[in-house]
């Protein structure tokens, strides 16, 4: 089979210039994965974080992407 890539956050942005402009999360009930531990290496080279957490599933997701972001982003939601 072939292998799948995976990288971090912070090499994406390294990858992409040291900046990233819109980050899109839709990763299933990974969010406390991705925004739980180490975000202080990428998450200032974001400009707007899109996540759709999967809460009812997967407890703590939205509460660590709200703690990565540590107000530094406005929060809204719409939809599901």
């Amino acid at each position: 089979p072939d292998a799948i890539r995976a990288v971090g956050v912070d090499a994406l942005a390294e990858e992409l210039g040291g900046r990233v402009d819109l980050l899109k999360v839709d990763i299933e009930g990974a969010e406390l994965e991705v925004f739980g531990r180490h975000t202080e290496r990428w998450i200032g080279r974001v400009g707007a974080v899109i996540v759709e957490p999967h809460e009812e599933y997967y407890p703590g997701g939205t509460a660590a992407v709200r703690a990565a972001a540590g107000g530094a982003f406005r929060e809204s939601r719409c939809g599901e």
